[in-house]
């Protein structure tokens, strides 16, 4: 079982995933919460 199953299972956030391997996994799962978080989150580190 991957651990993106099995922490929405626990209900706890995944640890922290450089960003160049998040959107690729994002993309696979075509989890769109994931790619909106991932797109927040590049918004926010750019804006820093």
């Amino acid at each position: 079982m991957n651990y993106a199953t099995r922490a929405k299972e626990l209900n706890t956030p995944p640890p922290p995933i450089p960003r160049l391997l998040t959107t690729p996994l994002a993309a696979l799962t075509g989890d769109r919460e994931t790619l909106d978080e991932i797109e927040d989150s590049r918004r926010r580190y750019d804006a820093r």
